[in-house]
């Protein structure tokens, strides 16, 4: 399901004039009118303050203390992605609003039906231009979380970093920007990239949402086609239908799963898809864009190597192969197809915990790391030893599970392994009908001289959960069950910073939007896919240790 928050910046350091956003307006401060008219808008599902870290500001925070539905993230005072990226980790959200601390007039109305028009085109970025036709101070912004997420990987542009939205402008063929204006003003406002060009020849629709009870109406010109998708597999994929059938940039056509009665099932609830004969005859539908994999772990290296071969997006629940015979060959056909968008849903890479550590990471924050230890606590013994995967040929806990962790200590290190060892043990397991070791236990090494620890635990005693810990010369992170915390401090009795950042992403489905926007701003999909086949060679890597314990090198083969 889509989220959303609102986000309001706002500082009191202008050189124009200091402190406005607190100063008395009809006896409360400035910021109070604002909180009030924000929290009436339509649609959101969390409202955040951003504003910078300083003394200066404080009274910001203390202003907002008076309404507990408000929460307050502080960063960087010139770097305003920073903020807001925080306000994204902080709620989950895939879509932001912007209002401006300084504006107490804002238009909640004006804001829900931009919200409603963002998100249903689908645009990186929507606003009401200076010539809309509205008053000065009422406006709003809304962008895509992912886009803005593409300006802070992109962009060291401080000009970009503090203002946003040049960056989106400054690319007409890779951004979709939704001007909205009165009719009253202009015939038809203009969905467009970069600067306004006119509609095109494509008529208008006129979309007045049931908020704007005050005679607005706006009109908007889309032209992008819903992107079809066709799900495969029905237990976790259910969530990946629900995810694709909530984006308003998508339309699930195809469902298909051994049990056809849970097909039917999906769509009917849905109210999206057909249920599908066969997987060929899938790939054999021309309209179909995205295929979506979710059959058993063995299974995904035919599946995506037969979607590739016809030149389909694939999205592909963990792990997207299990050798390296296998990376090679789906490397292969990925570029001999015009290297088609890839996806594996590793989703702890959006969780807004190790978000945040990635950037206090980058920051220096932890010093340098010299060690990274992670285990993948299953804790579903009857899974393995009742489950579909006793039966998966040679099942490995480690890509089954353990694949997970790997991933989030290759995005933290930001570095590959150069080799790695494995021990396991099936002692848990002995004597039921799971045949394969249920423990397994890896340690990676790193160019730079770090070391990587990482644990796969199906038959553990204990909650589903994983456990990081994170070495720097400078700090400690830890997560387990006690929740995430850092150590800044040597010495007996020094007491850990509790952090507030959720260990878990919103749901299954949370890289899902992202990858639909890679396909339709035609984002470059090499990046993306390298990071999957890399993974999957690192974790192949394992097990071939695993098997002939002894070390093996984790390098990718060109």
């Amino acid at each position: 399901m889509t989220k959303i928050a609102g986000v309001i910046q706002a500082r009191l350091t202008s050189i124009r004039l200091a402190q406005k956003a607190v100063l008395p307006l009809v006896g409360r401060p400035v910021i109070h009118h604002l909180f009030d008219r924000a929290l009436r808008i339509k649609g959101l599902d969390a409202m955040v303050l951003a504003i910078p870290v300083g003394e200066a500001n404080d009274p910001l925070e203390a202003a907002a203390a008076a309404y507990p539905q408000i929460q307050v993230v502080r960063g960087p005072d010139d770097d305003l992605v920073t903020r807001f990226l925080m306000a994204a980790d902080l709620t989950g959200a895939d879509y932001l609003v912007r209002m401006w601390g300084d504006c107490p007039v804002t238009d909640p109305d004006l804001a829900t039906g931009l919200l409603h028009l963002a998100v249903t085109s689908g645009a990186a970025w929507a606003h009401y231009p200076n010539d809309s036709g509205y008053p000065e101070g009422v406006e709003s912004h809304v962008l895509r979380v992912d886009a803005l997420r593409t300006l802070a990987d992109e962009s060291d542009d401080m000009y970009e970093r503090e203002n946003m939205m040049p960056f989106f402008v400054r690319q007409p063929d890779r951004y979709q920007i939704l001007e909205v204006r009165r009719p009253a003003v202009s015939a038809q406002s203009t969905f467009r990239r970069g600067r306004p060009r006119g509609t095109c020849g494509i008529p208008t629709r006129t979309v007045r949402p049931a908020t704007q009870n005050r005679g607005k109406s706006i009109k908007v010109t889309s032209r992008v086609a819903p992107l079809n998708v066709a799900v495969v597999g029905l237990g976790v994929g259910e969530q990946h239908a629900r995810a694709f059938a909530s984006d308003p940039r998508c339309r699930v056509r195809w469902l298909l799963d051994l049990d056809a009665s849970k097909a039917e099932r999906l769509a009917g609830n849905l109210g999206q898809g057909e249920v599908a004969e066969s997987y060929e005859a899938i790939l054999a539908d021309t309209n179909v864009q995205i295929v979506s994999i979710a059959t058993y772990d063995h299974l995904h290296y035919d599946a995506v190597a037969k979607a590739f071969d016809a030149g389909k997006h694939v999205f592909v629940e963990k792990p997207l192969c299990r050798t390296a015979a296998e990376v090679a060959d789906l490397r292969r056909r990925w570029n001999a197809t015009g290297r088609p968008h890839l996806q594996a849903n590793l989703v702890l890479r959006r969780a807004p915990l190790y978000r945040w550590l990635q950037r206090a990471i980058a920051q220096g924050d932890l010093g340098m790391i010299y060690a990274f230890d992670g285990d993948y606590l299953y804790g579903r013994l009857e899974k393995i030893t009742e489950g579909w995967r006793k039966d998966v040929p040679d099942y490995s806990v480690m890509e089954g599970g353990g694949v997970h962790i790997i991933d989030l200590m290759l995005m933290l290190l930001n570095e590959a392994p150069e080799s790695v060892t494995v021990m396991g043990t099936n002692r848990a397991t002995r004597g039921t009908d799971f045949k394969y070791d249920d423990l397994m236990a890896a340690t990676f090494t790193f160019p730079s001289g770090i070391l990587g620890r990482v644990t796969a635990n199906f038959a553990c005693v204990h909650p589903h959960h994983h456990v990081i810990r994170l070495f720097g010369t400078k700090g400690t992170f830890i997560y387990d069950d006690q929740g995430p915390r850092l150590f800044l401090k040597r010495g007996d009795g020094e007491r850990a910073t509790s952090l507030s950042h959720a260990p878990l992403p919103a749901g299954k489905g949370v890289l899902i939007p992202d990858f639909v926007t890679a396909i339709i701003d035609g984002i470059d999909s090499g990046p993306a896919a390298e990071r999957e086949f890399a993974l999957a060679a690192v974790c192949a890597a394992a097990d071939l240790a695993h098997a002939t314990n002894e070390s093996q090198p984790t390098r990718m083969h060109p």
